[in-house]
């Protein structure tokens, strides 16, 4: 009985594992052929035109380059969980078109982004450009963008996607949280056609944060040395008051 069991339980695991393999390999299938056709979706590229893609990853975030543009693979924690969004740049940072490449958000309403924000929705992006517009919701963020309507939460995560995939890309910076400085600006919503752009012409660059200069360094260094003179100073002024208080109470003993 024990080897028959045994037996059937090998049988049993062999076609799971077997099973576990077809399948995973046709989901990654799935997926790659997914983002193959969003890459073109959000660069404004026909379905039928091919399409040379370089791809680079830098931290968190993932580099679809090509001569039409370049697409971000870009991700925060929505309402549900994870919200991934593929966004679509031009080589000025203008937005050329936006998919939603996985989310856990809730049906009927934080699930609405995937329409929301398109050129026909009611918080339009498309044509908008990071630098010039301020990528959050117009209530509670005193951002530029209509909020999904009882979905606050996110459309915030959404957008700040958006902001971090356009950081990562034109300013090496991860965090999305600095403001950019391109001057090119679009008005909202137009249909944006995307220019022909060699993928060498689109640089992901480095911000750092100036230092500081010497006289910045004596300066603080002075200041700092007046500051422990004056404590020294009102130190001294404490134990002189305490001994003039501690005198006249000895004379006053002293005289009843």
């Amino acid at each position: 009985m024990v080897v028959v069991l045994t037996t059937i339980s090998v049988i049993a695991g062999a076609a799971l594992a077997a099973i576990n393999k077809y399948t995973e390999k046709k989901i990654s299938e799935i997926k790659s052929e997914k983002l193959a056709k969003s890459i073109k979706e959000v660069l404004n590229v026909p379905a039928s035109e091919q399409l040379t893609v370089e791809n680079d990853t830098v931290n968190d975030f993932i580099f679809h380059k090509t001569d039409k543009g370049t697409a971000v693979e870009s991700t925060q924690n929505g309402f549900g969980g994870k919200l991934k969004v593929l966004v679509g740049f031009d080589k000025e940072g203008n937005i050329l078109g936006y998919s939603i490449l996985e989310t856990q958000e809730t049906p009927g309403l934080g699930a609405k982004a995937s329409e929301w924000f398109q050129k026909d929705g009611k918080g339009c992006i498309i044509g908008k450009n990071p630098s010039t517009t301020r990528m959050g919701v117009k209530k509670g963020d005193e951002g530029d963008i209509d909020a999904i309507t009882a979905s606050t939460i996110t459309s915030r995560a959404f957008l700040n996607a958006v902001q971090a995939a356009y950081q990562a890309l034109f300013h090496g910076n991860t965090d999305g949280l600095t403001s950019a400085t391109q001057e090119t600006k679009i008005d909202a919503c137009e249909t944006v056609k995307p220019e022909e752009t060699s993928s060498d012409t689109i640089v992901t660059k480095k911000t750092e944060s100036p230092k500081a200069s010497k006289k910045d360094k004596e300066d603080k260094k002075a200041s700092t040395d007046g500051n422990t003179a004056a404590t020294n100073v009102s130190a001294e002024q404490t134990e002189e008051n305490k001994a003039a208080t501690t005198d006249a109470t000895t004379a006053a003993t002293a005289q009843e």
